[in-house]
């Protein structure tokens, strides 16, 4: 899995991808300055997609509107972020749900 994430003027952008299967995952989170548990719909300015590389399908949500971000760690000198993260993604018709649990990312520039 690669992994990607990107803290530029208190927005936090983080992306896996999955090669093997060519899915991927990521989310948004605005006006981060500090650690700590971020609980939908509650946190505004935040958005999350899981999808196939080729557009086979594609869940979003934005605003998510269930779940949370965890941030653990979060030093923008450093270059580095972790935490935990569920929250449940829409198809673009909102027929279908997906739930993403048990999410975690480490990352280090």
């Amino acid at each position: 899995i690669t992994t990607r994430f990107d803290y530029y003027n208190q927005n936090l952008s983080v992306t896996g991808f999955n090669s093997d299967i060519r899915e991927a995952t990521g989310f948004n989170l605005q006006s981060i300055i500090d650690t700590g548990l971020y609980v939908f719909p509650n946190t505004k300015m935040a958005g999350a997609v899981y999808g196939h590389v080729n557009g086979n399908f594609e869940y979003i949500s934005e605003p998510i509107q269930t779940g949370y971000i965890h941030i653990t760690r979060l030093d923008s000198i450093k270059g580095s972020v972790a935490g935990k993260f569920e929250f449940e993604l829409y198809s673009k018709d909102f027929k279908d749900t997906v739930q993403i649990t048990e999410g975690r990312f480490f990352m280090n520039k």
